[in-house]
């Protein structure tokens, strides 16, 4: 493309701003200013016309203004010709320059195509080749494909087999791990079966040499026995004598005394209709008193339906508060062992009175809350113990269950180590426990195997001692009652070495769970209240049991 020339206009614009800044307008200075563009002689022609034009109109200042006109307009146009034949000169010569270089650029285009050209030659049968080694590369990765697939599949297969030889393992590693639980146990239940063996053979041994002392005792006995036995021989042969002579004269009253014993005869008989006539009365006396005390539980029946709304009422606005059922049934469990404490003449008699009452209990217990009295919640009174609870160290328990969960629970002693009744109580809605009445807080969880804490046994040997150090080991043989002992505070623990039905201590187990303690196996596990029976077990203060627990482990061990 021509590039534009300068003229007239552009070259006075710039020498008038040369002359405004105060420096001269050269050739060099003016194409500067026009920003190094135009010719110097095109420069130079302009000024000179410049120069000439203002010379021209000042050099004639007489002539017309017309004529004037005429000149400027003459000069103009002579300007604007030859300004339009130097823009002419200059397009034609930039146009001659620009078409040299687009001819060679042509030239250089040309060159470069057939460069191109060539160069695509090269690129074509490189291109071919290359495809060549495509196709074989293609075919070469879908053989790998093939093979990569096979060597997967393999690789599923042996993850497969992998897997099954990994689920055989652990199946042997369980059962060998079930074999060596076993053995274990094997090993432990003969290690114990050879400890009870022991003892029992120690139990007996210290038996049969108490029997050999007591034969040789009875041997002495029998020696001295023998020794009166001949000194009375002869005394009894000297008394032979005198009775002899007895005889003869008693023979000689024989009349009499046979008479006396006719009399005899008949006041025996008199005594016999007595006799019988007071039978009569006995039975007639024991119809009448059973018939008072089939009325005294129709009172007692009465009564508890009589205050049953009220604590039906209590029960539908609090069903989790069994206080005031805890209160309707302490005055049947301290009559029950009031009737239990007393002294009884034969065991049958005392048999016969531990049954009626645990009836009578029942009855009145069904009387105060019937077992569908709640609704849908199913309710269960248990009442047990009462069969041997009149013997020394004996005890009953009261437990309800709702859903098979104690809400209520009692332990009650007819007679305790000084002859007094001793009840141990608990309900849901009841802080801590009631010992006779009175309001017992255990500090049981805080309890530890310190000098002076007590540990409740149902037997006591050298070993329980030693295991129980530095507290002492007490003797109490009901395991219901024990229980309760603890969880009231009366010992850290308790000990049970005997199997023992779980249903018959569900009242104290309840109590033990009221007052923070816990029940664990022989082992140290805790023990499930789903069990039906308990093969040993230690309760009370977890880290009492838990030593304890330790100590017996250990022993074994050894």
């Amino acid at each position: 493309m021509a590039r534009s020339g300068i003229n007239r206009a552009l070259v006075q614009k710039a020498r008038d701003a040369l002359l405004a800044r105060g420096e001269h307008p050269s050739i060099d200075a003016i194409r500067v200013e026009l920003g190094n563009t135009g010719s110097k002689s095109t420069i130079h022609r302009c000024l000179k016309e410049l120069e000439g034009r203002g010379s021209t109109i000042q050099t004639e200042p007489g002539t017309p203004i017309s004529e004037r006109l005429g000149q400027l307009v003459a000069r103009l146009a002579e300007a604007l010709e030859e300004e339009a034949a130097e823009g002419v000169a200059e397009e034609r010569a930039e146009l001659a320059r620009d078409r040299l270089e687009w001819q060679q650029r042509l030239q250089d285009s040309e060159a470069r195509v057939s460069q191109v050209q060539t160069q695509h030659g090269e690129l074509a049968s490189r291109l071919a080749e290359q495809g060549q080694v495509n196709n074989q590369l293609r075919d070469q990765l879908q053989q790998r494909e093939l093979e990569l697939a096979r060597a997967l599949q393999a690789t599923q297969d042996l993850q497969t087999r992998l897997e099954d030889r990994d689920g055989q393992i652990r199946s042997l590693e369980e059962k060998h791990q079930h074999a060596r639980d076993a053995l274990e146990h094997y090993r432990q239940a003969s290690r114990e079966q050879r400890e009870q063996d022991q003892r029992r053979h120690e139990t007996q041994l210290q038996q049969l040499q108490m029997e050999l002392r007591q034969a040789q005792q009875s041997l002495l006995v029998k020696q001295d026995e023998l020794t009166r036995l001949h000194r009375d021989n002869e005394r009894l042969l000297t008394e032979s004598a005198q009775l002899r002579r007895e005889q003869e004269r008693l023979s000689a009253e024989l009349p009499a005394l046979q008479e006396r014993l006719a009399q005899a005869g008949t006041s025996v008989q008199v005594l016999q209709v007595r006799l019988e006539t007071a039978q009569q009365e006995v039975k007639k006396l024991g119809v009448a008193r059973m018939e008072d005390a089939e009325r005294l539980r129709q009172a007692h029946v009465e009564l508890s339906r009589r205050t049953a709304p009220d604590l039906y009422r209590a029960l539908a606005l609090r069903p989790d508060d069994c206080r005031p059922l805890l209160e309707a049934v302490l005055p049947l469990a301290t009559d029950a062992g009031q009737r239990l404490q007393q002294a009884f003449p034969s065991d049958a008699e005392r048999l016969r009175t531990e049954r009626e009452t645990e009836l009578h209990l029942k009855e009145r217990l069904e009387a105060l809350l019937p077992c569908q009295a709640e609704g849908s919640q199913r309710a269960v009174w248990l009442v047990d113990g009462c069969v041997g609870a009149a013997l020394h160290g004996g005890a009953f328990s009261i437990a309800l269950l709702r859903d098979g969960k104690p809400v209520l629970a009692l332990v009650m002693a007819p007679s305790d180590e000084q002859g007094q009744a001793d009840c141990i109580a608990w309900a849901s809605g009841l802080e801590g426990l009631l010992r006779n009445g009175t309001p017992v807080t255990s500090a049981l969880p805080r309890l530890r195997l310190d000098k002076g804490a007590q540990v409740l046994s149902d037997r006591a040997d050298e070993r329980l001692r030693q295991w129980s150090a530095p507290a002492e080991l007490m003797l109490v043989p009901h395991p219901a009652y024990r229980l309760a002992r603890v969880a009231a505070g009366d010992g850290v623990c308790a000990l049970g070495s005997q199997s023992v039905p779980q249903r018959s201590l569900r009242a104290a187990l309840a109590l033990l769970k009221a007052a923070g303690g816990v029940l664990l196996d022989p082992r140290g596990q805790l023990i499930e209240p789903g069990r039906e029976s308990l093969d040993g077990f230690w309760a009370g203060a977890s880290s009492a049991c838990a030593l304890l627990v330790e100590r017996s482990r250990q022993v074994r061990l050894r």
